[in-house]
């Protein structure tokens, strides 16, 4: 979408601060490409110690030369026609003669005065791809955690569950679904009027009672209660925990809760004391 030359802030008192101290290596650019503004970070990616560029200095004139015909033909035709450039992969050269790869985003903002100004940000790609390998590892990691959550679930048939009281939204863990003898993949967690439906219809009215009481005066709960019997499958007993979430203005929000099928428990209990 076209988003058109964009009008700058002030470059005046907190504002250069701000830019002065922004992490990511950011310079500024007027239409000839002359460097009007850099800040420390830019400073030290290109090895300049003073705090003005020298006379004249260019930014594309900092590219290697593959990286000057990129910028000459990726960034600045798209830069014009949209106001703005996401992440371009190029090279400077510091005053060491080092290449340092980076990713150049860039906007294009008006002055009061009508003139514009081109504002670079460079990302070191080493430090992205630091960031990419830490943020995937974290997402392996808590993807392994839910795979042990629903391992250890579906060995203690217990299965976990939420509704959030605004959207009426709800959620299932795997193992709620078989309990249930539903199909995760076919099926969608009903709301909380629905998931009392599924109970026993001599049940029903005692679940809702509990379930109504704990939202009303935001204490826990606990039931043994039957499921109504469902294709192929008999009745089933399950006990079923939990409590309700506040929100800041100590308002019903939500219900956490947990359910365990019980009916094979039970049944033994039960033939145990038949037998004595």
């Amino acid at each position: 979408m076209h988003q058109g030359p964009r009008r700058s802030a002030s470059l005046a008192g907190d504002a250069i601060d701000l830019f002065a101290m922004a992490p990511s290596a950011m310079v500024i650019c007027d239409r000839q490409g002359v460097i009007r503004r850099f800040n420390h970070a830019f400073a030290r990616l290109v090895g300049w110690t003073g705090k003005e560029a020298p006379a004249g200095s260019k930014f594309a004139s900092l590219l290697s030369r593959p990286s000057q015909f990129v910028f000459g033909s990726q960034v600045l035709p798209v830069l014009q026609l949209s106001g703005a450039v996401d992440e371009i992969e190029l090279d400077i050269v510091g005053s060491d003669g080092q290449s340092h790869a980076v990713l150049l985003s860039c906007v294009q903002l008006t002055e009061a005065d009508g003139t514009w100004l081109h504002y670079f940000s460079l990302t070191s790609t080493k430090a992205r791809r630091v960031y990419e390998r830490e943020q995937l590892a974290a997402r392996s990691q808590l993807e392994r955690k839910q795979e042990y959550l629903d391992l250890a679930e579906k060995l203690a048939r217990v299965g976990h569950w939420h509704v959030d009281l605004r959207t009426r939204e709800s959620f299932w863990s795997p193992e709620v679904y078989v309990i249930h003898g539903l199909d995760p993949h076919t099926t969608t967690a009903p709301s909380l009027d629905n998931i009392i439906g599924l109970y026993h219809a001599d049940d029903r009215e005692a679940v809702r009672t509990i379930i109504g009481a704990s939202i009303g005066n935001h204490q826990p709960f606990a039931f043994q209660k039957r499921l109504a019997a469902s294709a192929g499958r008999g009745v089933r007993i399950v006990e079923a925990s939990g409590l309700v979430e506040l929100d800041a203005s100590g308002q019903a929000a939500g219900v956490f809760g947990v359910l365990r099928d019980v009916t094979d428990m039970v049944k033994a209990r039960r033939d145990l004391e038949t037998s004595e």
